[in-house]
């Protein structure tokens, strides 16, 4: 298996993996989603967008020419430093618990020590206990809490 960034060619190339992998973590994390597809469609498009800005880091698995997991990431002004927000981290069904979320990660973390980059950031789902374990493993603490309020 091969963890690297992916260019812009080889993200369209993956398309149907990516959209596949958006559309499972949404259906995970945002199960009130009512069409996922779409919306998945819509957050490949986001990307697309994002990576023109040139702040994106995007970082794939891939074993034998198939996208089994991806990093969306992307670097961002905080008070008087950069940081990177990491936007999905997304592995598929069959390679859950394999290494390969922990692999990807790894490839982030090189690259923001490579930056001098000393702080990744990310937000996850109060319901999904699987994923804040996995980032508790990976040194990540909870440190702020996102509040939303749905309106009418």
């Amino acid at each position: 298996m091969e963890i690297k960034l992916l260019s812009i060619d080889e993200i369209k190339e993956h398309k149907d993996a990516i959209s596949s992998l958006l559309c499972d973590n949404i259906r995970i994390n945002l199960p009130k989603i009512e069409d996922a597809e779409d919306a998945a469609a819509k957050h490949y498009e986001n990307l697309l967008e994002y990576y023109g800005g040139g702040s994106v880091i995007f970082i794939g698995a891939i074993d034998e020419g198939s996208l089994l997991g991806l990093i969306w990431a992307y670097r961002k002004p905080f008070l008087n430093e950069v940081r990177v927000h990491l936007r999905d981290i997304i592995v598929s069904d069959r390679c859950r618990g394999k290494g390969v979320g922990k692999l990807l990660e790894n490839k982030l973390t090189e690259i923001m020590k490579s930056e001098n980059i000393k702080t990744i950031e990310l937000m996850a789902m109060t319901h999904n206990d699987v994923a804040r374990e996995f980032y508790k493993r990976l040194g990540y603490s909870e440190t702020r809490v996102f509040l939303e309020k749905t309106i009418e």
